[in-house]
């Protein structure tokens, strides 16, 4: 099953609302973040929502499907575009550090990454 047929599970119990912060800050649900292709770049694919939902709809399907999806459509954006979302998000980051940057790419480690494996993500 892919991920965006999964969805159609999909209860809006909004128990996957209240454990996320990026559907949280977004008021969707799951099954509302399919029909935000826009966002998809914007999720850190933490799979907080995933863990409580009793459908068990897995978000970081759902979010690296609309990525695949956004990337390979007609008149799609290049890969590095969706990341300047995020980047202008974060313009007013108070530990910022871009004057150095000498690379189109973003490393982006979201939430629990850093927690678990700080050297790697450093």
């Amino acid at each position: 099953m892919d991920a965006r047929s999964s969805v159609e599970s999909c209860l809006h119990c909004e128990s996957c609302t209240a454990e996320c912060a990026f559907l949280g800050k977004y008021s969707l649900d799951l099954g509302g973040f399919t029909k935000r292709p826009d966002l998809a770049f914007q999720c850190c694919v933490c799979g907080n929502g995933s863990e409580v939902c009793p459908q068990g709809i897995d978000g970081r399907q759902v979010s690296l499907s609309l990525r695949r999806e956004g990337l390979t459509s007609p008149g799609a954006p290049t890969a590095a575009k969706p990341y300047r979302v995020i980047l202008a998000e974060k313009r007013d980051y108070l530990f910022k550090n871009y004057r150095r940057a000498t690379s189109g790419a973003v490393f982006f480690p979201g939430c629990n990454l850093a927690g678990y494996l700080p050297r790697t993500t450093r």
